[in-house]
């Protein structure tokens, strides 16, 4: 089993790069939680220099940054082609709600209510915790849903925690996620 070195923007990530890797047999090592992603941008360089020599994957949520991953990618032509560097489209939360079944069942939420094309949605976080303003849990709604001037609710973390180590299928999500398949067939060993 191979022991991995992560580098991701928040908490939460760090549960999906666990599940990730675990889906592939693999084990996550140590991990470098950035606060953010300008944070984790400053330090590209030096995480991408680790992972020429080590087992790495750096997680960033592409955002509105770039139209598409190979457009940020494409910016400093070479620079991020060594190592792990994998953009989620848009965000994390994408390949969390692209197992839709396995999400509506943690969301108590109607499957119908779960989008199709997760990779299209412009903040796939807003509409996860959209989606928990709606549910008919209590506790998600008490956890997920962000209040006041907060980007996330106060059980956010743990709530995609107990997500990722119980319920979410990666293999699954890659069905509806473009950007985390490739991911996992470049963890198998493939070209992608």
């Amino acid at each position: 089993m191979v022991l991995w070195t992560a580098a991701v923007e928040g908490d939460a990530d760090v549960a999906v790069v666990a599940a990730i890797l675990e889906s592939r047999g693999q084990q996550l090592g140590p991990v470098h939680v950035c606060g953010g992603k300008s944070r984790l941008d400053a330090r590209l360089r030096g995480y991408v220099a680790a992972a020429a020599r080590a087992p790495w994957i750096i997680l960033r949520d592409l955002d509105r940054d770039a139209p598409c991953a190979p457009e940020w990618l494409a910016r400093e032509p070479g620079r991020w082609r060594v190592g792990w560097v994998r953009l989620a489209v848009r965000a994390v939360e994408a390949w969390l709600l692209a197992d839709r079944d396995a999400a509506a069942s943690w969301l108590s939420v109607p499957v119908g209510k779960l989008p199709r094309q997760v990779e299209v949605l412009p903040d796939p976080k807003l509409v996860l915790q959209n989606l928990a303003a709606a549910s008919r849990s209590a506790t998600i709604r008490r956890d997920v849903v962000p209040r006041g001037s907060a980007r996330i609710g106060p059980g956010y973390v743990d709530q995609v925690r107990e997500y990722c180590a119980g319920r979410w299928r990666p293999d699954v999500a890659a069905g509806g996620s473009d950007s985390l398949r490739r991911l996992l067939h470049r963890l198998d060993g493939r070209n992608a």
